[in-house]
């Protein structure tokens, strides 16, 4: 299978999944806009991908090693966010807690919680 192949598979995947959340009425839109994040970070994963092995290939010079490691940083940037966009069901709330008043620790309590739970704050 080539390359291209595989990127018009995947592709096709990632439009029929937008789709889906665009006319599923039974996603609420805080969950829509969470899948349609998602779905542009690994739209922008897979062309990090393909430029970042287009790159490979290439001779090496300076520009060519540079724009690899811009394309790298990116790619490595972009696979965690995946991820922490799973966890949170309103990324958005959690990053920016809502009300005067409110000081953080909505999204802090949710970090400690998942990789230090020793270290839970409790008010």
């Amino acid at each position: 299978m080539t390359a291209f192949s595989q990127v018009f598979i995947i592709g096709i995947q990632l439009a029929g999944l937008l789709i889906i959340v665009l006319i599923d009425p039974y996603i609420h839109r805080k969950q829509r806009r969470v899948m349609l994040l998602i779905l542009s970070a690994v739209g922008c994963l897979m062309l990090q991908n393909m430029a970042e092995y287009s790159l490979s290939v290439r001779e090496a010079s300076l520009t060519v090693i540079r724009l690899r490691t811009a394309t790298s940083v990116i790619g490595y940037s972009l696979r965690p966010l995946i991820i922490v966009l799973f966890f949170f069901p309103d990324p958005l709330r959690a990053a920016f807690p809502a009300g005067p008043g409110s000081d953080g620790h909505e999204l802090c309590g949710t970090l400690y919680g998942l990789f230090f739970p020793d270290l839970l704050l409790v008010r």
